[in-house]
């Protein structure tokens, strides 16, 4: 990664790590400073390209989480373990992926955290909380 003047405003780049997973070629990140709960020097997870991860906000890609296509994550947004985000998948707002859940298609994550699903419309995604919550409600 060739160093810019818009560097300062950066909180990660990419380690050098690449991996292929899904016909993608994905690379690990590393932050360069402090936010969140994300220390200075950090090893991430893994990102295509930088439009999927947004310098912006505390939001991250850790451990074996992979975020590539035009899955994007911004704000708190937060994937990790297995987690996936792709094609148009966004996780956003307090969203976080976890576990072995796949985020895609044109589904848009918010203020929920999911473990182990894969959710390719937002309708699904609203299904899935409504049915938690009849099971919450039940105990």
């Amino acid at each position: 990664m060739t160093s810019t003047k818009q560097d300062g405003n950066k909180k990660y780049k990419f380690t050098g790590a690449i991996k292929y997973k899904f016909g993608r070629t994905l690379h690990q990140i590393i932050s360069l400073r402090d936010f969140g709960n994300v220390k200075k020097g950090e090893i991430g997870g893994w990102i295509e390209k930088e439009s999927n991860l947004s310098h912006q906000g505390k939001c991250w890609v850790s451990e074996n989480g992979h975020v590539s296509g035009n899955g994007r994550v911004s704000e708190n947004g937060h994937v990790s373990g297995n987690g996936r985000v792709s094609e148009k998948g966004w996780v956003f707002g307090n969203g976080w992926v976890y576990g072995s859940t796949h985020i895609c298609g044109d589904v848009c994550l918010k203020e929920v955290i999911c473990s182990r699903f894969t959710f390719k419309t937002d309708k699904q995604v609203k299904l899935w909380l409504q049915k938690e919550k009849e099971f919450e409600d039940a105990q």
